[in-house]
């Protein structure tokens, strides 16, 4: 009553009962009322029903509990420090503990998190900078415990009275979150000390990683392009064969295996795309030496198997084309033994006689010309311009094309020039043209077309007409043999040109096929590797 007297208000909660019997929690205050000689006559109470407030604090109790999130407060200017009852289980203390700032102090744990929290109170405390910290303490039982700390603060006049917040503890989660990034790392170094290249791309073709391998063999270092769409920084390679098997991988769920030219590095790559639930990973790795050692060992056999077929030509050669003028010779220098021959009879075997050497002459010079090809000339490479090749050979043959009302068509667009021996590529469009131009279909006029490609890093030359054509079930496998001719009624010649093509894109790297059907063309086609 005396402090009532005092003009004092006075509150706190109760229980209020109401006339059913039922009670309900209250916040009640009572307020003195006096007279003009301040003297006390009477009391006025205000009962609120708190029913809500309180099922909210027990709800936001019980959320904290589950969440593991306590609170903290501390009055600067007494030097009190309350911790609620989550706090107190954090630091694994007793109810009976009583905190203060010192020993709240000691429990973080030395090293970094004591540095970062001390450092942390002392701005709040003298600039008024929150703070929202997650760093290690020791419990009171000697455990490491990961929590985070809300530090803000109250100020008056420019000094801090008052600094509150909250603890979490975060253990299990920083724990995780630690061995995930502990794995992230264990990966990031088998993928950067592995010899393979290697990049990943999420389901947007977004690059997600791209190891140290993968910037030296693609030249492009991971900062540019982390982050960006892979085929808008490699355009170049949109359908490449990459580009279709990667989307394929994707599309079929399916580990895809397969190796790629890359022409603007000019480099062979054995690649394996592996599909994933958020996009692709890729290893990859730089073939290119293999390639060129299995390349030579092919071109070895190669020759090899032309060295012996070789031998079966020039065994042939000598069966044949020269047994026969031999015998002839042999016979003819019989017949001259004898003495009584007439005049007019001697006159006829020596004319035989000529002829016999003639042939064997040209015999000589065809095994001749073969054995200058396959054994290369003095000749220097030199980059030869297509199109003025063929400029060149049709100006020489003018007339001939005229004749027939030959039509020749060249694109050149993909490439029109490579680095070889200007002479055999020249001999080679020329006999190719001639051959067109030799075997056309009566009453039709030649049409030749010429053009370039470039597959897998070879530059591709492709002679098509519409000559009569070449039976290939039945004549294929002598097509490009010695003294080989499918229509001799047709046009003179003795066998040699499509040999000689052959035995010349061979001597400068090259490799010819055929494609051919009866009255309807050929196409002959030459690869060069680059």
């Amino acid at each position: 009553m005396e402090e009532l007297k005092q003009g004092h208000e006075w509150s706190g909660e109760f229980r209020v009962q109401r006339k059913d019997g039922t009670d309900f929690p209250a916040w009640v205050t009572d307020a003195p009322y006096y007279d003009e000689h301040q003297n006390l006559t009477g009391i006025i109470g205000i009962s609120t029903d708190i029913t809500a407030q309180k099922k909210l604090q027990e709800l936001l109790d019980k959320t904290n509990k589950l969440a593991r999130i306590g609170n903290y407060e501390v009055n600067v200017e007494e030097g009190t420090l309350y911790w609620s009852e989550v706090t107190r289980e954090i630091h694994e203390v007793d109810e009976g503990f009583v905190p203060d700032i010192a020993k709240a102090m000691s429990f973080y744990k030395e090293g970094l998190s004591k540095e970062r929290i001390t450092q942390a109170v002392k701005e709040l405390s003298e600039k008024n900078i929150p703070y929202d910290l997650e760093v290690q303490i020791v419990t009171f039982k000697g455990n490491n415990r990961w929590i985070r700390i809300i530090g803000q603060a109250e100020f008056s006049e420019g000094k801090c009275i008052k600094r509150y917040g909250s603890f979490q503890d975060i253990d299990a989660r920083k724990n995780a979150e630690i061995e995930v990034l502990k794995v992230y790392e264990e990966k990031n170094i088998i993928l950067e000390s592995i010899g393979d290249g290697f990049f990943a791309v999420d389901t947007n073709w977004v690059v997600t990683y791209w190891n140290n391998q993968a910037e030296k063999m693609l030249h492009m270092p991971k900062r540019k392009i982390t982050g960006q769409n892979l085929w808008e920084i490699f355009a170049d390679s949109i359908n490449s064969v990459s580009y279709k098997k990667y989307h394929k991988a994707i599309k079929t769920k399916q580990v895809i295996h397969f190796e790629d030219y890359y022409f603007s590095f000019k480099k062979w790559f054995d690649i394996s795309a592996y599909p994933l639930e958020n996009g692709l990973s890729v290893f990859f790795k730089d073939i290119t030496e293999q390639k060129k050692l299995a390349a030579e060992r092919e071109k070895i056999t190669a020759d090899l198997l032309h060295r012996n077929k070789d031998l079966e030509q020039f065994s042939y050669i000598v069966s044949h084309n020269m047994r026969s003028p031999v015998a002839d010779i042999i016979g003819i220098c019989d017949v001259l033994k004898k003495d009584n021959l007439p005049d007019i009879a001697k006159s006829k075997i020596l004319s035989g006689l000529t002829s016999s050497v003639n042939m064997l002459d040209n015999v000589f010079k065809d095994l001749n010309n073969i054995l200058i090809v396959r054994q290369g000339v003095n000749e220097d490479k030199q980059v030869v311009n297509f199109s003025q090749l063929i400029n060149n050979i049709s100006s020489g043959i003018k007339s001939i094309i005229e004749k027939e009302k030959a039509i020749i068509s060249v694109d050149f667009s993909a490439v029109d020039e490579m680095f070889t021996i200007k002479s055999y590529l020249q001999s080679i469009f020329y006999n190719l043209i001639s051959n067109s131009l030799k075997y056309r279909q009566p009453d039709i006029s030649p049409i030749i077309k010429i053009s370039s490609q470039v597959l897998n890093g070879k530059i591709v030359l492709l002679f098509n007409d519409n000559c009569i054509g070449i039976d290939l079930e039945k004549r294929g496998d002598q097509v490009f043999g010695l003294y080989k001719r499918f229509h001799p009624d047709m046009a003179d010649g003795k066998g040699m040109g499509l040999y000689m093509v052959k035995t010349q894109a061979e001597s400068i790297g090259g490799k010819i096929s055929i494609t051919s059907e009866v009255n309807k063309g050929t196409e002959f086609k030459i690869e060069f590797e680059t």
